[in-house]
């Protein structure tokens, strides 16, 4: 049976034979005949597959056929409302809508639970998502600074 990812990678290689299209994304053709007959393969090779690809076939298509990013999540109760709020005739404030982000610990929480999250087209590692989660903390706590310099500054005057 043809999986969704094979038929992917069969449209991706085009006219080339196997052997073609694995050297031109410098992929192993044994590894690449590997993942034809059904071996899972990494990112890092889908990438390299995609960037190679011929008729459109994109990296997060690839992705997806991999089963690395599930487009089948459920949509949280949160979201859902936010949905509900946006799509209403009810006129409301942007800060209702979009409500500022202040406890840096569930902006974590949020980024580390994320299955497929992509920056720039790559896919995050654990540690990846950690990295930017530490950044976003440091970014609070740059601004927090800031903003009380800029306090000190208006009650100087």
């Amino acid at each position: 049976m043809e999986t969704e990812l094979i038929r992917l990678l069969k449209l991706a290689q085009g006219d080339r034979s196997l052997n073609a299209f694995a050297r031109h994304a410098d992929v192993s053709p044994g590894n690449l005949s590997r993942i034809m007959k059904g071996q899972k393969p990494s990112p890092e090779v889908l990438k390299k597959l995609a960037s190679k690809a011929h008729n459109d076939i994109s990296y997060e298509q690839l992705m997806i056929a991999a089963e690395y990013i599930d487009t089948n999540l459920p949509i949280s109760e949160e979201l859902k409302k936010n949905n509900d709020t946006l799509n209403s005739n009810e006129s409301s404030s942007i800060d209702e809508k979009y409500p500022i982000v202040t406890d840096v610990e569930k902006a974590m929480e949020v980024i580390m639970s994320q299955q497929g999250l992509m920056l720039k087209g790559e896919l995050l590692t654990d540690e990846d998502k950690i990295i930017l989660a530490n950044s976003i903390q440091n970014g609070f706590k740059l601004a927090e600074e800031l903003r009380k310099k800029r306090k000190e500054k208006m009650e100087d005057k």
